[in-house]
């Protein structure tokens, strides 16, 4: 008899050592590979790197920010003004905003905006062509932060279009329960954030329950770090064109029901969308995502949603990865329905694999 195959221990030290040492050059070029990642994920990390967001040495830093504060800078673009609310736990509290400008800060009640105008070209210069500020909004007295929202300046922005400048934020609250359209208001006048391209959540965000329209047409969004979705659940357009964003924060969805447009058109998003912990969802749009190569759901959630009830036309799933999903949907008996129309595999997949489980296929 042949004797067992002995492995080495020193081949398998210098394995492990090795993937160490990708992870922490993946992680190094600032794309986040936690610790249990799956050695089949690596490729997707790695490939991410070349269109990753790097950040422009010489904005402002706001890696450290003030515990129960929100910090962020602003360029003077358009017309360098600001505007927005903050909400507290309290009622009848106030908080306030600190400019960075050297003006006085500005102290408001609770849910009430205030407004504020830099001088341009008074800010810290950078490459890009403007100058910059540091804000820092904090409550007054024992109150927290449970909400805030940007809002649209009451005043006029002559070629500067409908948008505020803020360029990231940094929130270092345990409070927040409440980001609906923080970063853009579909209400007339309608407005968005599109310089925004890096979001820090030090804080914790488990307090979250909902979020829609949060990042709404956020273009230039590129991070979110420290974000905790677990216990949000209406999602409904929270990402819809953030074509920059190239990935995502690793999604806890025990509690989301509704992605209705959540995704739409994240043009830049790559590798593998796991939702397999969204065990509530009842619809889910990720079309026009057409980087996404796979998406994987819960078999338990229900998809009691708007028809489609899946919408995964434009992405780039291959006929293997729309099978994959295929298994992964819940057996159904209203007829709820998946869109993959215009995916790479939707002539060659085995449709069959829905159709079994109660499903209709378009595309």
């Amino acid at each position: 008899m042949n004797n067992p195959r002995v492995i080495d221990q020193s081949v398998i030290s210098a394995a492990i050592s090795d993937l160490d040492g990708i992870q922490q050059a993946v992680n190094d070029r600032g794309v986040l590979v936690p610790n249990g990642t799956p050695v089949a994920q690596y490729p997707d990390r790695i490939r991410a790197i070349g269109s990753h967001w790097l950040r422009p040495p010489d904005w402002i830093p706001i890696d450290v920010v003030d515990a129960n504060s929100i910090t962020f800078t602003v360029a003077d673009a358009g017309n360098a003004a600001i505007s927005l609310a903050v909400t507290n736990s309290v009622a009848g509290t106030q908080y306030s905003v600190d400019w960075g400008d050297g003006t006085p800060v500005t102290t408001a009640a609770s849910a009430a905006a205030v407004q504020h105008t830099y001088v341009k070209g008074a800010g810290k210069p950078c490459s890009r062509g403007y100058t910059s500020f540091k804000a820092v909004i904090k409550p007054v007295g024992a109150a927290a932060i449970t909400k805030l929202q940007f809002r649209f300046p009451n005043a006029p922005n002559p070629g500067g279009g409908p948008s505020l400048g803020i360029l990231e934020l940094n929130a270092n609250v345990d409070t927040l329960t409440n980001m609906d359209s923080m970063f853009n208001a579909s209400t007339s006048p309608a407005f968005n954030c599109y310089m925004l391209e890096n979001l820090i959540f030090s804080g914790s965000t488990a307090g979250v329950t909902s979020m829609t329209y949060a990042f709404n047409y956020c273009y230039r969004l590129a991070r979110i770090s420290g974000f905790n979705a677990s216990g949000v659940a209406n999602m409904q357009q929270a990402f819809y064109s953030c074509v920059s964003l190239t990935e995502l924060p690793a999604l806890n969805l025990a509690s989301a029901t509704n992605l209705t447009n959540t995704f739409v058109s994240c043009n830049s998003l790559a590798g593998m969308l796991d939702l397999s912990s969204g065990t509530k969802i009842t619809a889910l749009n990720a079309s026009n995502c057409y980087n996404l190569d796979r998406v994987i759901v819960s078999n338990q959630a229900p998809f009691t949603g708007s028809t489609p009830q899946i919408n995964l036309n434009y992405t780039g799933l291959s006929a293997d990865a729309l099978n994959a999903l295929f298994d992964s949907l819940p057996a159904v008996t209203a007829n709820q329905a998946v869109s993959v129309t215009g995916t790479p595999g939707a002539a060659a997949c085995d449709k069959t694999r829905a159709t079994a489980k109660g499903w209709s296929v378009t595309g």
